[in-house]
């Protein structure tokens, strides 16, 4: 079975659609997984999904239960619901 190939810093934000620096803020406080091989960091594509995945909210969760959502971010996806 081959081994899964580890992300650089710049492959994680460009799939999270975030600055390098945010990646690097994350890692630096330990609230995203990583690896340290030496002065570099490197990422588990299925780590980083792991990780996406504890901090989903709203929306259909794993279990298919529907959490609420707050009501100005139903205004966002929901069309203009009567506001101006």
């Amino acid at each position: 079975m081959p081994r899964e190939a580890l992300m650089t810093v710049a492959e994680v934000s460009e799939y999270l659609a975030c600055s390098v620096s945010m990646v690097r803020r994350l890692a630096q406080r330990s609230e995203i997984p990583y690896y340290r091989l030496g002065r570099l960091l490197r990422f588990r594509r299925t780590d980083v999904d792991a990780w996406l995945e504890a901090r989903h909210e709203g929306g259909a969760s794993s279990h298919g239960r529907r959490t609420a959502a707050h009501p100005d971010q139903l205004f966002l996806f929901e069309g203009d619901s009567g506001r101006a």
